[in-house]
């Protein structure tokens, strides 16, 4: 029976063994620093006012109409946004760091592995390990914050975790509320800012975060343009008074824009590996 040259699960299994062993020390301190960074965030104005979102004056004026709501759920959205799209584009980043350096490179080529399976062996590590560190750190983090009110806030009573379920529902609803459509604008530029990362760190061996930070910086300057060009033409009339109904637009708009950031993520991440498969050095044996 022929051994597949593309993928084999024992093989993917040994590689993913081997790769975790080698790099233990430095993805355990990846994931430690994610919660800790989260977390300094989330408590640091809560920290610098001493609790003044829950003193005895808010909860008097605001108190009674608060009905469960922490007053500071905002910042923990913000917090958690921010944090994300840093972090996603970190990861982006080191996907690749296998193949930096001469050594490193050639070490990482010649193992007895197809280069499909060292790439998802990476994005195992990387991407869907990450996902699973950031969302525990938010909980953890999140708790943290609450703990912490609990124990030094005047109105404790004030403080609850973030409704993440309730959340979520409203975000996948796509509903007609602006603050989601920042949300999701901003988690948009954060995948594309991965992909372009990504690619960065196979194209350019030496310095290829600054080099991908111009680019984008570059390419994000001409989607600015185009897409403005775009709303202005579609939304504005020949006075240029805008004319945009958000009620009726917004939902196709939205799944239109998403869809095609989501094409574009998945023909970067696939530039990418075109590229770092064209670097194998053995294709059989």
């Amino acid at each position: 029976m022929t051994t597949s040259q593309i993928f084999n699960t024992s093989r993917f299994g040994k590689y993913l063994r081997l790769y975790i062993s080698e790099n233990g020390k430095q993805l355990g301190l990846y994931a430690l620093f994610v919660p800790i960074a989260l977390t300094l965030l989330m408590i640091l104005p809560d920290l610098t006012d001493k609790f003044s979102d829950y003193s005895n004056e808010v909860y008097d004026r605001w108190g009674c109409f608060m009905n469960g709501h922490d007053p500071r759920w905002s910042w923990v959205m913000a917090c958690t946004i921010f944090a994300f799209s840093v972090f996603i584009t970190l990861v982006g980043n080191i996907f690749y760091q296998a193949m930096h350096g001469k050594n490193r490179r050639y070490v990482t080529l010649s193992l007895p592995v197809s280069n499909f399976e060292k790439w998802l062996t990476w994005f195992v590590v990387y991407v869907i390990g990450f996902l699973a560190v950031f969302v525990l750190s938010f909980y953890c983090a999140d708790a943290i914050r609450v703990l912490l009110v609990k124990i030094f806030a005047d109105h404790s009573e004030m403080a609850s975790m973030f409704p993440v379920s309730r959340e979520l529902d409203k975000l996948l609803k796509l509903e007609n509320n602006i603050g989601y459509f920042a949300i999701l604008m901003y988690l948009s530029v954060a995948l594309l800012s991965v992909g372009m990362f990504t690619l960065g760190s196979i194209v350019w061996s030496k310095s290829h975060f600054f080099k991908t930070l111009a680019s984008l910086a570059l390419l994000q300057f001409v989607v600015v343009i185009v897409c403005s060009s775009a709303c202005m033409t579609i939304a504005m009339d020949g006075d240029f008074r805008l004319r945009w109904d958000f009620e009726e637009y917004s939902l196709s708009y939205l799944a239109y824009s998403y869809a095609l950031l989501a094409v574009i993520y998945v023909f970067i991440t696939w530039l990418a590996y075109a590229r770092f498969k064209d670097s194998e050095l053995v294709n059989r044996w």
